[in-house]
C-alpha cells in the first residue's frame, strides 16, 4: 500500500465487535507497520467494505442479491 488517507469523522461512536484473533493480530501488525492506530485502520476497512459487498435477498428468493443499501 503506497498511500493511506485517513480523515476525521465528526461523530465518533463506540461499539463492540467479536472477531477472530487472526483479524485482530493482522490489524495490530498493520498498525505497527503504518504508525496508525488499529481503530483508524478498522474504520477505514469498514468504510471501504460498506459499498463492496452484496447480501442475499431478505425475502429468500434464490439467486437474488443486491447492494445492502437497497434493503434499507
Amino acid at each position: 500500500m503506497s498511500e493511506l488517507k485517513i480523515s476525521k469523522r465528526t461523530e465518533p461512536v463506540t461499539f463492540t465487535i467479536r472477531a477472530d484473533r487472526s483479524v485482530l493480530e493482522f490489524y495490530d501488525r498493520l498498525a505497527g507497520a503504518t504508525n496508525h492506530s488499529r481503530n483508524e485502520l478498522l474504520c477505514l476497512a469498514l468504510d471501504y467494505a460498506k459499498d463492496k459487498f452484496w447480501v442475499e435477498d431478505p425475502l429468500g428468493q434464490p439467486g437474488r442479491t443486491a447492494p445492502p443499501d437497497s434493503f434499507l
